[in-house]
């Protein structure tokens, strides 16, 4: 890992991967453009927001989901960026038709009796896309996250500034999100998202109500608790 933080929390290998996802650099390139994401100071600070002071981490290959050309709503290089996002809002949701190979990859973390999970983001184009997206089990399709996070950022950001004793120039960070009442017989479901700026951090409950027909998702969210 980069920087002092993690540096020796190192993922020592990735189990076989398809052709089709590799490309033609093959499987050890590939590997190593993963290592390159982990290696970025957002998955640091990440790791040390969730395991402190843990002397002992060990990064795992979780597996990989392959994911349909025609899959509704997933994320590609040029969607990076987002428009701002504020809850209550309603995104609509299309088939987007892509070139190549797109699949997430899961990257396990253990250390200090805690388990934690690292998500990708993979295009297998002309070349190896790699994205973070939210840590831990969010069930949201990539594009969704990218709106959530920023609605959760932006939520956290009015709170904050609304605190007088607040002295904390840290922009929040979104560093893990678990499920907490599956989808229902209608596919609604609630997340709960966790963000922190220099110590302090806040849980964000995120509901999502997907339309009948699979067209559009609602999210909305509250902050839940802070400390």
């Amino acid at each position: 890992m980069s920087g002092l933080l993690f540096a020796f929390a190192v993922l020592s290998s990735l189990g076989p991967r398809p052709a089709s996802l590799t490309g033609p650099q093959g499987q050890t390139a590939y590997a190593a453009r993963i290592n390159e994401e982990l290696a970025i100071d957002g998955v640091d600070v990440r790791l040390k927001r969730y395991f402190g002071a843990c002397a002992n981490v060990t990064l795992t290959d979780d597996g990989y989901d392959l994911l349909p050309a025609d899959m509704k709503d997933y994320v590609i290089p040029s969607d990076m960026k987002i428009k701002p996002t504020e809850f209550p809002e309603t995104l609509p949701l299309t088939p987007v038709m892509q070139n190549g190979v797109f699949a997430i990859e899961h990257i396990g973390a253990i250390g200090c009796g805690k388990n934690y999970r690292l998500n990708f983001a993979v295009l297998q184009d002309t070349k190896t896309y790699v994205s973070m997206l939210a840590f831990g089990h969010s069930l949201a399709t990539p594009r969704v996250q990218r709106h959530v996070e920023a609605a959760v950022f932006n939520l956290v950001q009015d709170y904050r500034r609304s605190r007088p004793d607040n002295k904390c120039d840290m922009a929040p960070l979104v560093y893990d999100t678990r499920v907490i009442s599956p989808p229902d017989s209608g596919g609604q479901w609630r997340e709960q998202w966790d963000a922190y700026y220099c110590e302090a951090s806040q849980t964000t409950e995120v509901t999502f109500i997907p339309s009948t027909d699979g067209t559009a998702i609602a999210i909305d969210g509250k902050l839940i608790s802070s400390k």
